[in-house]
């Protein structure tokens, strides 16, 4: 019988509890490696960082262990294409490499030619002697995952029925391996970057000149290594010619704090804008700049955020005026490893086996008839939704040149993310709720002499 008779043969509903919250908070806060933090901050700051990024592996994991795979294959990448060692690989995807002069993180492959003379001066033991890392609660989350993992397969061996929060425990558990997994040569807890010295400070200057500049046809400037930045700073030097000296320097330094411009270049009607803003540019152009970086903030569309923490894609975030790489950055958009897009695809798989997990409790018991739909829904929901994005995405682009208007998508892309969270949240919340009336079967614990028997 699976009755729960005899109180020596029952578990208690706080042991439930305990055991798959401390089975879910270890896995997560083991398999967190964050990114490199802006310098400076205080350890409230610090603390808050990860708390966030806690809370949006709680609602969406799968998020995470994209940003792990792209990191690990840009950590393989780096590596292998400039003869270092993984754990340069590593820190570079986590923004760990500084200039020394600006304290920019270095983060293209124009900014390598000039700073990787001095990575390559950074010993491995150096970055780590940065590296956080407690042996102690990772070897402490390995016991409780194995004895998790192996209470619920003798449950399942003796026909004895698994919660919801079992359920939802073992998906969190199996996505967080894979994270960790990945990121297992990653350093972790980070507080400061390394700063690295260039071989060539004119260069480094030029860069950050070109860097959020134009050509003479309108469009972004593309300096792909060092030796092309000089071509590059003569696209604009018809621009800089006009203007008296003492207003020279400070468009450069202006240029550098706002490279965000760069999304007038990338307009369609950039040629147009820039046009009808020539006279105002030559006439006052730190002013023009300032005022124009103000209203460019504005356009920053709730998609780009979205881009970079999905895809990993920031190249609308001005990184050369900033102190710090975004939480899901790994490498700048269009460089690193060709193959990186596949990391899309072991997203969307992990997202569906994360759903399907949820599933497995389809037939459990459960308190209400509404709360059984909510689980019911909810976890077809989350295991679908990445396949119907899949496909949305697919229409939006074979639509996007025609009469339909991509807004129609975008906006639909949203209300389908918002109802991805609401789905998160019931799955987050209904473990919980079920818990005021379990049948008696779930108190029934292992027999564990049973289970051994010599």
């Amino acid at each position: 019988m699976n009755n729960c008779s005899d109180i020596n043969e029952c578990r208690t509903l706080l042991n439930i509890i305990w055991s798959c919250l401390a089975t879910t908070g270890l896995c997560i806060w083991a398999a967190l490696h964050l990114n490199v933090p802006p310098p400076g901050r205080g350890y409230l700051v610090h603390t808050w960082l990860k708390l966030r990024m806690m809370l949006t592996t709680l609602i969406a994991p799968e998020l995470m262990l994209g940003l792990a795979a792209r990191q690990y294959m840009v950590a393989h990448w780096f590596a292998k294409t400039y003869n270092l060692s993984l754990t340069h690989g590593f820190f570079f995807a986590m923004g760990g490499f500084v200039t020394r002069d600006g304290g920019q993180p270095i983060v293209s492959k124009a900014q390598l030619s000039l700073y990787l003379h001095g990575i390559r001066e950074i010993k491995v033991q150096d970055i780590r002697d940065k590296s956080k890392v407690d042996n102690l609660i990772t070897w402490v989350t390995v016991v409780q995952v194995v004895w998790f993992a192996a209470q619920l397969i003798i449950r399942l061996q003796k026909s004895l029925p698994i919660l919801e929060l079992e359920t939802v425990t073992v998906a969190f558990a199996s996505v967080h391996l894979c994270i960790w997994i990945l990121w297992m040569k990653k350093p972790r807890n980070v507080s400061e970057p390394i700063p690295i010295n260039s071989l060539n400070p004119t260069k480094v200057y030029a860069m950050h000149a070109v860097r959020g500049a134009w050509d003479a046809g309108g469009g972004p400037l593309n300096v792909v290594d060092a030796e092309s930045l000089y071509s590059a700073v003569s696209s604009i030097q018809h621009i800089a010619n006009s203007w008296q000296s003492t207003a020279t320097k400070p468009l450069m330094d202006t240029l550098v704090m706002h490279s965000s411009v760069q999304h007038v270049a990338d307009s369609p009607h950039n040629t147009e804008y820039l046009d009808m803003h020539a006279e105002t540019l030559v006439d006052s152009p730190t002013s023009w700049w300032d005022t124009e970086a103000k209203s460019l903030h504005h356009h920053h569309r709730i998609g780009d955020h979205l881009n970079g923490i999905i895809f990993g894609d920031y190249r609308y975030f001005p990184l050369m005026s900033s102190t710090s790489v975004p939480s899901f950055w790994s490498i700048t958009f269009g460089e690193g490893p060709p193959d990186l897009l596949l990391v899309l695809f072991w997203q969307i798989i992990s997202a569906i086996v994360f759903g399907a997990v949820h599933c497995l409790a389809w037939n459990t018991g459960f308190p209400s008839i509404i709360e059984m739909w909510m689980w019911r829904v909810s976890a077809a929901w989350i295991t679908g939704f990445p396949l119907l994005c899949l496909l949305l995405l697919w229409t939006s682009n074979k639509f996007q040149h025609g009469s339909v208007p991509r807004g129609i998508f975008t906006y639909t892309n949203y209300g389908l993310m918002a109802l991805y969270v609401v789905a998160r949240v019931a799955l987050l919340t209904l473990p919980f709720t079920t818990l005021r009336d379990l049948p008696q079967p779930m108190f029934k614990d292992i027999k564990w002499h049973s289970v051994f028997k010599f």
